[in-house]
């Protein structure tokens, strides 16, 4: 008796958010929104003032003057980012501009320590966040009182988990076409 055993698994892509231009997907002009994009849902949420997305970057854009609309500062007071998922993910990587020498961005996956990024670039990260984790972007003044000028986010990349059913077929399928090859 020959037993054949098939299924299709799909192999998870990286997810590309990309946060420029006004009028991007994540150019929510409110203090929260979310976005699908790859069958993955992202939210964003700012402490305060409204998440905005423009041609230099994303950020928070406070209420009041003076206030780099979009970036992440602590012109006038400390601004946080919150990013959550609604399915599983691998965090690959951000990449943040502007940092200055009195600038940095502490990210912070549901609420272990802070990674405290000091430069502009792309930044790998390969940190899992469960659906529903929240990562917390936070601007930091490392040589205070001078204040933050300004971060800017200009893309994140994730990728999702495959969920446990297709990680079973997956095995399965291994291992039927092991035994098959068996004399």
């Amino acid at each position: 008796m020959v037993l054949i055993l098939s299924t299709a698994v799909s192999v998870n892509a990286a997810v590309v958010f990309s946060c420029l231009g006004n009028g991007s997907a994540l150019d929510f002009e409110a203090s929260s929104g979310s976005h699908t994009l790859g069958g993955v849902q992202v939210t964003l949420e700012a402490n305060e003032g409204d998440v905005n997305a423009s041609l230099e970057g994303l950020g928070i854009n406070r209420v009041g003057g003076g206030d780099e609309s979009a970036a992440i500062d602590t012109k006038l007071g400390v601004e946080i980012l919150t990013v959550s998922f609604d399915v599983d993910v691998v965090f690959d990587s951000l990449t943040i501009s502007d940092l200055g020498v009195d600038d940095a961005l502490d990210a912070s996956f549901n609420g272990g320590a802070a990674i405290q990024l000091t430069s502009s670039g792309l930044h790998h990260l390969g940190v899992t966040l469960l659906a529903g984790e929240v990562l917390t972007l936070t601007a930091t003044e490392p040589h205070a009182p001078n204040p933050n000028n300004g971060v800017r986010i200009k893309e994140f990349v994730v990728t999702a988990v495959p969920e446990p059913s297709s990680l079973a077929l997956l095995s399965i399928a291994c291992i039927a076409a092991l035994l098959r090859r068996r004399p």
